[in-house]
């Protein structure tokens, strides 16, 4: 085997126990359904005027109209009922689908009327790799059923491994988008110039009652009042962003740029009220290295940490 055949298969399709997999299911699944789904009404587009309707991708292909409120509303309640099977894990390969097809719709409906959300739109793609995945080979009711009856238990295989690798790879795109559409719209002003200043000052006394300004503002005061801060944290948000892609690479780069990218999430959602945590809490289970906890050998240890599994 040439060695880009090898890498490409290390990379990909390295041996992994099958519940880091299950786990990161469930988290991810209970996590969307906890903070966004249980509080969160999606059945109001149907309400929108139908002057407003300009359908897009999908939904102007397949010609998908709009539902009424109750339509909607049967809808919301299956995607609901999906999400928290494909959580429990019971009928999961169902479940799974059933969530990414709904979830198409109903998450993507706010998208024909000028929406845009990167945050919104990462759930259906995580959702259909999940889809596509063995997913529910452990822990998973299934799982427990399938034992219970016959004994069975799922073992290791490169197909756990896949779907981590894959989940992680959309992870870290969407961070490298951001940094170079920073650089596409703004070039390097975006962090010469007061950019994310202006952006502090805008969300803590312009959208003050949005809440951002009641949970950080002792902090945005500060940042604001230093606008050489501001530059610094500006250079620094840009360079994590365009090397996130590092990650999917090195277990150095792991330990430092995964938990920065946390932090990143954690002052917009404080600092800009930017709070998508409801898509991106669940994915940061996909980076934690599981393989290490299940290996107890020598050479499970190191045949993990050269899949990437580990940090």
């Amino acid at each position: 085997m040439s060695a880009p055949a090898a890498a490409w298969n290390t990379f990909w399709f390295t041996p992994a126990a099958p519940w880091p997999l299950g786990l990161c299911r469930a988290g991810f699944f209970a996590s969307f359904y906890i903070l966004f789904l249980a509080r969160t009404d999606l059945r109001w587009y149907a309400l929108f005027p139908p002057e407003f309707y300009q359908p897009h991708s999908f939904f102007a292909w397949l010609s998908l109209p709009v539902p009424s409120w109750d339509g909607m509303g049967w809808l919301v309640t299956a995607f609901e009922i999906s999400v928290i099977l494909a959580a429990l894990g019971l009928m999961t390969r169902l479940a799974t689908l059933t969530a990414f097809v709904l979830g198409l719709y109903v998450l993507g409906l706010q998208f024909n009327y000028g929406y845009l959300h990167w945050a919104h739109a990462i759930v259906p793609i995580v959702t259909g790799i999940l889809a596509l995945a063995p997913c529910g080979d452990a822990l998973s009711l299934d799982a427990l059923i399938r034992r219970t009856i016959t004994g069975k238990t799922a073992s290791t295989g490169g197909q756990y491994r896949w779907p981590v690798q894959l989940v992680r790879l959309i992870f870290v795109t969407v961070f490298l988008a951001a940094g170079l559409a920073k650089l596409r719209q703004a070039g390097l002003e975006w962090v010469l110039s007061d950019t994310l200043r202006n952006y502090f000052l805008e969300n803590q006394y312009v959208f003050r009652s949005e809440g951002a300004a009641a949970r950080s503002h002792l902090l945005a005061d500060w940042l604001i009042a230093c606008p050489g801060v501001c530059r610094v944290l500006a250079v620094v948000v840009l360079a994590v962003e365009l090397s996130a892609p590092a990650a999917l690479f090195s277990r150095h780069g792991r330990r430092w740029l995964i938990p920065l990218l946390f932090l990143f999430q954690v002052g917009n959602a404080l600092l800009l009220y930017q709070d998508f945590f409801f898509a991106y809490l669940g994915l940061y289970l996909f980076w934690v290295p599981w393989g290490r906890r299940s290996c107890s050998s020598n050479s499970c240890s190191e045949g993990a940490g050269a899949g990437g599994m580990n940090f």
